[in-house]
């Protein structure tokens, strides 16, 4: 999201698969190619220690009631809901997925400057920034290495610790549906 919460810049296109096989490397640079269950708040904690980004974790009441962390990928810095932050690390599903979606803006747009979601009128999804970031959380948490298309979203939920929508959205997306 944008500092001031506005609507942004459309990014550059990215299909899905180039930005699941980012998510697949982003896993195998970190050493966890082979671990199903990842924790985003780690990937952060270590990123921070080795200066890739500057985290700040703020009270609840300093943010919007809708809005839950902010991502400056072109400062490399991140300013987290306490709540979430705390949540994600106790294995809260949402939280967990929103903090690998601001992963996904880290990695996916580090060199931009300002941008939100999609203009109004824009239908092109490749263009949008959201969405480029929910596919990268959904494939960093969910590695398809790791799921069988046979498998049930109440076992992708259970093996990933992942919500209901984000299981049998990546199950969606695997099965071709």
């Amino acid at each position: 999201m944008s500092k001031n919460g506005q609507l942004g810049q459309i990014v550059a296109p990215l299909s899905t698969p180039v930005i699941y096989e980012v998510a697949r490397m982003f896993r195998v640079q970190l050493g966890l190619g082979d671990v199903a269950r990842i924790c985003p708040v780690r990937i952060l904690e270590g990123a921070q220690l080795v200066g890739l980004v500057e985290l700040e974790i703020v009270e609840d009441e300093e943010f919007e009631p809708r809005t839950e962390a902010i991502t400056y990928p072109d400062l490399k810095w991140m300013k987290i809901r306490r709540s979430v932050y705390d949540g994600a690390y106790a294995g809260n599903r949402r939280y967990r997925f929103t903090l690998a979606h601001e992963i996904g803006h880290l990695i996916l747009h580090k060199d931009m400057a300002g941008y939100a979601r999609l203009e109004p009128g824009i239908k092109r999804f490749f263009h949008d920034p959201e969405y480029q970031a929910n596919a990268f959380a959904a494939a960093l948490l969910m590695d398809e290495r790791h799921i069988h298309k046979e498998m049930s979203e109440e076992e992708v939920m259970s093996l990933f610790e992942v919500s209901k929508s984000a299981a049998k959205a990546r199950l969606a997306a695997l099965r071709g549906s």
